[in-house]
């Protein structure tokens, strides 16, 4: 079966492998727990009198899991608050107008499909809410009663796809914060949350409804695929709760409510009580119309810094990207950064943020915190005692805040902290104070060079380099620490002028310092002293010092051709080849004509990999008739100095390469003629097209063959007449064949694919057998439609030899174009036996490369080469390639097949297949994310159901029916890392108890191939992954195929 195509609604709910229905199971332990502990304790109006709430959860569409615990979180909510009692119903037979009497409000707790598609209930309802009732819905109550308009205006607009699914994390803006039905959210001004996010379509109008929240845009992901692909809406007013008043009743809808988690959030719930108290006439509010209400600021939403406060190192990071906007959104205002800078200090002092909060925080104080703070400054009075502190963490935290903050009055604060300090602390300050080189804090890290702790000792070693000044310096020079070397070469490399060519000379020439430590000041001194860089590299190079040689040899690109070329030139024949290797890289980088001769000379080094080296160096050079001459003597031959030296020909630059090139194809030495005939193509030499054509009379066949390669190349579609002479009229073999391929590349490079192979069809019908048997074999490359007609009637042709090139080429082709000459082929009674036999063979062969065949035309084609086919193996492959079809016609060849016994069984299994193909896609369920196994089946490779990589994930398909199975494949599209580490797969009829599995093994890179014992069979398939992956934490399915 190939990868579904089609998105299509599911209509189960989620199911485990021996669990009920999803949508069907109370609430957990756990979960009434969770419940009970967060829904309100208090009404926000007392009732006028005893108050009775109707919930209905009716689903004619996808049944969403957590229905049951809202049921169970609405109702308590009511007994808890003493604001209304609940029942809870299902079916439509409560909505008569006598029963509605009993009730003063609907709650549509995430209804979907059409229901109430009678008018006699749709008027009672009109009638119930017009005479004073209330309407509420929760989320995917607008994913409810499309077809009945009068729904659509009460509820504020229908559902038009969840951009943002139910693992997102969102921020909603309060529009009115002192709107008694947002009193829940305590005056903020927005609301951290994560859930699926609705946008709505029409009749959507803020002419007609009252916006409570909406989707902030400032805090909404938007650069993720699923969201751009999702995105409808072009203002970005994505509603969340909305109210309106209706008749005389009222109707309260918000978005919220996918997740489980919604129905134990104190404010969601506190919110919905507040709109079921004001939807039952308890709670007074206006409900007049608003346009969309300007956005909050970022920097005062305490909202905001409260996400900020609980987000930690496992939680979503947009809260600090969110923080990010907010100092951006200020700017330079000291007012406005000062109210940032106290909010972010008391995050940064509550026991109750998180590490990750705190960390953050820190990191962001470090950016606002003025210059030259105070000593009495609100931040340095609070991150004093972090910075005091014996808690290495403290220290790192009060650390990253004031590091980047300059003044004497922070300097002062590190210096005093230092003293006191031990352990990890102190480590942490001294690399402090070298990370802000505090000059002031030189006499403290000095006195720590020669103590008893080495790593201290280094520390202040480093830190000291890192300050960088005459006093660090002093000190280092007095102090025996190994470490004050390396340090030392830190500080000069931070100074200028004498100062530091001091230091760099000292390093040199101490034999007691490190290798590392001498060589960088080698280097250093190479880079400080230009007027002596040369005579110090030349040195080196030339010296018995490998270290100091390879140091000299990464500098010598970087000096003045100059001056190092002559210099180099002079020494290279006594240089090593190892050393030669490097000077000639060198002299390709500096690209300096002087150096050309001594390249040149290289060429006659014994050494293979020198010359290679010389060879790639003339490349990078500028050349002359001399190089071109040379390199192409070379490129003649054959192994990796001709390939080195044509890549060179064919990039050599210079003023007279291009004429060199062209007199030496046109007048040169025979021997070298063809070489540089194929350079004129390689060099990109057009202007030498006709040159190139005039070839064909050339009396040297070497150069003839050469200007075809060329050409091959080179020449534009217009030249496809003349290479199709130059093929049809050459005597030499191997110049004919070199010319049709030419002819062919040519040919391609037309981009009139409907016409462009007819001159060359044209003259094989013209010029008879021996043009068709040489250019037969050649069309395999164009897989126009035209060839395929044209190979199709020469696979028919009396002469036999044109017809077995005409079907071998077919049989050979590459896509899908020639299996219906095929199909004609195989059943042509004028073909030999032999032949009929190829063609089905070759079209079996295709048939089975074919994912997307038209399904009546597969269907046909596989019936007719049924038909004609005499042997039993082929007939069993081709019932199977027709159980991928699922057409009445392939369903009436199966069973024409169940009446021959040696067939029976493989007909039966097609047709078991056929009928389960005939009822759609599978029907999926899943452990989690079940509203995104829709994405298996829509065709498209960057979207998939995606689930954690843990043993508890598991994924279901309901075939329809018993049908064979012999091979599933799960497709990671672009998410090809994300597969089952280990996977176990049950085949059942009865999917509560799926029995043993039928296959264990472990998922791959890309896809998943699924290959089940012979005669496997069953309804049900259930793929349980039972181990997950530490380095990619996720399994994804982004399309499946069922064999």
């Amino acid at each position: 079966m190939r990868f579904f195509l089609l998105r299509f609604a599911l209509l189960t709910a989620l199911a485990g492998v021996s669990a009920p229905q999803a949508g069907a199971a109370p609430a957990t332990p756990e979960q009434r727990a969770l419940i009970a502990a967060n829904v309100p304790r208090e009404a926000y109006a007392t009732p006028a009198r005893p108050r009775r709430l109707l919930i209905y959860t009716e689903t004619k569409g996808f049944r969403h899991a957590s229905i049951e615990v809202g049921v169970e979180a609405i109702t308590l909510m009511g007994q808890t608050t003493g604001a209304y009692t609940a029942t809870a119903a299902a079916t439509p037979d409560v909505f008569t107008a006598e029963n509605l009497k009993g009730y003063d409000a609907v709650l549509f707790l995430n209804t979907t499909g059409n229901l109430f598609e009678q008018v006699e209930t749709q008027q009672v309802l009109l009638d119930f809410v017009n005479n004073g009732g209330g309407i509420a819905g929760i989320h995917s109550a607008t994913d409810t009663c499309y077809t009945w308009p009068e729904w659509g205006k009460m509820m504020g607009g229908y559902f038009d796809g969840h951009p943002w699914t139910a693992d997102f994390h969102v921020t909603l803006a309060i529009e009115d914060p002192a709107h008694p039905l947002n009193a829940a959210f305590g005056g903020a001004t927005s609301f951290f949350v994560q859930d699926e996010i609705y946008q709505l379509k029409a009749p959507y109008s803020r002419q007609t409804h009252r916006v409570l929240t909406r989707l902030d845009p400032r805090r909404a992901q938007f650069d993720h695929p699923d969201i751009e692909r999702g995105l409808k809406r072009t203002d970005q007013d994505f509603a969340i709760t909305q109210i309106r008043e209706y008749g005389k009743g009222r109707v309260f809808y918000c978005a919220l409510g996918h997740n489980h988690h919604i129905y134990w959030n104190p404010k969601v719930m506190g919110h919905y009580l507040a709109g079921l108290q004001w939807v039952m006439g308890d709670l007074k509010a206006d409900a007049t119309p608003k346009p969309m209400a300007p956005l909050a600021p970022l920097a005062t939403d305490d909202a905001l810094y409260e996400a900020v406060a609980r987000t930690d190192f496992t939680d979503t990071q947009l809260p600090f990207q969110w923080l990010d906007d907010a100092i951006a959104e200020v700017g330079l205002n000291a007012g406005a950064l000062a109210d940032i800078e106290r909010r972010l200090v008391a995050i940064l002092q509550s026991p109750e943020s998180t590490p990750a909060a705190r960390q953050a925080v820190a990191v962001r104080l470090g950016r606002i915190i003025p210059a030259n703070p105070p000593a009495g400054h609100p931040a340095l009075v609070a991150l004093t005692p972090l910075l005091l502190a014996k808690d290495a963490t403290d220290v790192d935290l009060a650390r990253a805040a004031l590091e980047p903050v300059s003044g004497r009055n922070v300097d002062a604060l590190f210096v005093s902290a230092l003293k006191q300090a031990s352990g990890a602390p102190r480590l942490a300050l001294i690399q402090a104070v070298g990370q802000r080189r505090q000059r002031s804090a030189v006499p403290v890290l000095a006195s720590l060079l020669n103590g008893p702790d080495a790593d201290v000792a280094a520390a202040a070693a480093q830190a000291l380099g890192a300050i960088g000044d005459g006093k660090a310096v002093s000190a280092l020079r007095k102090s025996s620490n190994p470490a004050g070397a390396a340090a030392r070469l830190e500080a000069a490399n931070r100074m200028e002028g004498r100062a530091a060519l001091r230091i760099y000379r000292e390093l040199e020439a101490d034999s007691r310092v490190s290798d590392a430590v001498r060589l960088g000041a080698f280097r250093s001194l190479i880079a400080a002293e230009p007027a002596k860089a040369t005579e110090r590299v030349v040195a080196a190079i030339t010296g018995n010092d490998a270290a100091r040689r390879a140091v000299a040899l990464e500098a010598v690109s970087s000096l003045p051709a100059k001056s190092i070329v002559p210099a180099l030139a002079g020494q290279f024949a006594s240089l090593p080849p190892a050393t030669q290797i490097a000077v000639l890289a060198a002299f390709g980088e500096l690209s300096d004509a002087a150096a050309v001769p001594t390249v040149l000379a290289a060429l006659d080094s014994t050494d293979t990999a020198v010359r290679l080296a010389a060879l790639t160096a003339l490349g990078r050079l500028p050349g002359d008739a001399t190089v071109v001459t040379t390199l192409a003597r070379v490129a003649g031959g054959t192994g990796e100095l001709a390939r080195t030296a044509s890549t060179s020909l064919s990039q050599l630059r210079g003023p007279a390469v291009d004429d060199a090139v062209r007199a030496g194809a046109s007048t040169g030495e025979a021997a070298l003629r063809p070489v540089l005939v194929r350079h004129l193509a390689l060099r990109g030499m057009t202007e030498s097209l006709p040159y190139l054509l005039s070839l064909r009379t050339e009396t040297d066949v070497a150069v003839r063959l050469a200007a075809l390669e060329a050409l091959d190349v080179m020449a534009p579609a217009s030249e496809q007449a003349a290479l199709l002479a130059w093929a049809l009229d050459a005597t030499d073999n191997a110049e004919r064949n070199r010319a049709v391929r030419s002819l062919i590349s040519v040919t391609l490079r037309n981009d009139a694919v409907a016409v462009r192979t007819q001159p060359i069809l044209d003259a094989l019908a013209a010029r008879g057998r021996d043009a068709q048997l040489l250019v037969i074999p050649a069309l395999l490359r164009l897989t126009d439609a035209p060839v395929v007609v044209a190979l199709a009637q020469y696979a028919r042709a009396a002469d036999s030899a044109v017809a077995r090139a005409a079907l071998d080429v077919l049989s050979r082709w590459p896509d899908d174009g020639a299996v219906r000459a095929l199909v004609a082929l195989a059943e042509e009674p004028a073909t030999s036996p032999e032949a009929r036999a190829t063609a089905a063979q070759a079209a079996t062969r295709q048939f089975e490369r074919v994912e997307a065949w038209p399904k009546a035309e597969e269907s046909a084609l596989l019936s007719r080469l049924l038909a004609v086919t005499t042997d039993r193996d082929r007939a069993k492959h081709l019932l199977w390639l027709l159980s991928r079809c699922a057409d009445e016609p392939a369903l009436a060849t199966a069973r024409r097949y169940e009446a021959q016994p040696d067939l029976a069984a493989d007909a039966r299994d097609a047709i078991a297949a056929i009928e389960s193909n005939q009822k759609g896609p599978p029907v999926f369920a899943a452990s989690a994310a079940a509203n995104r196994t829709a994405l298996i089946v829509d065709g498209k490779t960057d979207t998939a159901w995606t689930v954690g990589a843990n043993a508890q994930q598991w994924l279901r398909l309901d075939l329809h029916r018993e049908r064979p199975i012999r091979r599933i494949t799960l497709n990671q599209g672009s998410r090809r890392n994300e597969w089952p580490e280990t996977y176990a797969v049950h085949v059942t009829n009865d999917p509560q108890t799926p029995g043993e599995p039928r296959v264990e093994g472990r998922g791959t890179r890309d896809q998943t191939v699924i290959t089940f014992p012979a005669g496997t069979r069953g309804r049900y398939v259930i793929i349980r992954q039972t181990s997950g992956r530490e380095e990619n934490p996720a399994w994804s399915v982004a399309g499946i195929k069922i064999e």
